[in-house]
């Protein structure tokens, strides 16, 4: 069984692009609802719902980075990554400041995928 640990650390959007232009394996999980996914999003990112990620975690390998996104970077993608790790996958994290992070990162204001 993995070592769980409350993440307290937060992926930041910068260091993410580094990953994703490095072309490490990164999963993207966005676990905001579908409706909020389409309004925008992180390009590459999968959207499933927080409700949903239990039952679809194995969808994943244990060893991916997965890196857990919702509107602020707060509450949904924290206790996503929180149920990731306490399920096996030490590498979940959220993303600081979520989407909107993502996008004041950038500096757009893009509506679709970013």
């Amino acid at each position: 069984m993995s070592t769980y640990r409350k993440p307290d650390v937060f992926m930041e959007a910068s260091d993410l692009r580094q990953l994703m232009g490095r072309g490490d394996q990164v999963v993207i999980v966005d676990v905001r609802s579908a409706e909020e996914f389409a309004d925008r999003h992180v390009e590459t990112a999968i959207n499933i719902p927080g409700e949903q990620l239990a039952a679809r975690a194995c969808e994943f390998s244990t060893d991916s980075i997965i890196v857990t996104v919702c509107n602020f970077g707060v509450s949904r993608s924290r206790a996503a990554a929180e149920l990731l790790q306490t399920m096996g996958y030490d590498k979940a994290i959220p993303l600081a400041g979520g989407i909107s992070g993502w996008q004041e990162d950038e500096g757009q204001d893009d509506k679709n995928a970013v």
